[in-house]
């Protein structure tokens, strides 16, 4: 996790997308999962909690940039998107109000 003045969460991207849409996974088959979720300390867990339990209405930006110290991990912008617009789907499903928006950086 990072801070930004004025941000509310600033995290890594990719890594923390996957991770936090496998959290997303486990609560949708149990929801009791969440009382394990909230001792986690990790940007994914923090992400989960502020997304999926506080927030109604959540505005996106998502950068572009790739981060050259995951080239080994065959990250793509086409991947780091759609993994994005599955999260947005998950939201969604959870009754929440999403807006997106796609730069570059």
């Amino acid at each position: 996790m990072s801070a930004i003045q004025g941000i509310d969460l600033v995290t890594e991207g990719l890594l923390t997308l996957q991770k936090l849409t496998e959290y997303y996974g486990d609560f949708r088959e149990d929801r009791l999962y969440y009382q394990k979720l909230i001792k986690k300390k990790d940007g994914a867990a923090e992400l989960f909690r502020v997304l999926f339990a506080e927030a109604t209405e959540i505005n996106f930006f998502f950068g572009n940039a790739l981060n050259e110290n995951y080239t080994a991990l065959h990250i793509d912008r086409e991947k780091k998107k759609n993994l994005a617009l599955k999260l947005i789907d998950e939201l969604r499903e959870e009754g929440k109000q999403v807006k997106i928006c796609f730069w570059c950086v």
